[in-house]
């Protein structure tokens, strides 16, 4: 679902005060949004995704992007693991990084029955 966010039109009106020729979107499962953006050519731009739990997509950069997304990610992760993502977003963030986190209980479960959405914050967290 995240690939139909104004994302692609963000980017356009951004560029006209920044230069932007590189996305990566952090966790993007099948990668619905980067291809979204690589089908955009008007924006001129290489998007790229990273998702470890995705053999595709599981090779972490070693480069910075303009743009660093994480769209309904960060909530799967533990507590214990945010700050670690979070630092390895900051080393491949090169001039803007854009988070989505959905903070209420998910519609799914996982195998042991634990709410999909393993991190539950209140709105002002």
């Amino acid at each position: 679902m995240k690939f139909r966010l104004t994302i692609p039109q963000a980017i356009k009106a951004a560029q006209e005060f920044s230069s932007i020729r590189s996305i990566l979107d952090h966790g993007t499962g099948q990668g619905g949004l980067i291809e979204t953006l690589n089908q955009q050519q008007e924006l001129e731009i290489v998007a790229r995704g990273y998702d470890p739990c995705v053999p595709e997509f599981s090779d972490l950069p070693s480069s910075k992007f303009n743009i660093v997304t994480s769209i309904d990610v960060l909530e799967h992760l533990g507590i214990d693991y945010v700050g670690s993502t979070l630092n390895e977003i900051v080393n491949l963030t090169e001039n803007f990084f854009f988070f989505c986190i959905d903070l209420i209980p998910a519609s799914k479960k996982l195998k042991d029955g634990r709410n999909a959405h393993t991190l539950i914050a209140p709105p002002d967290w």
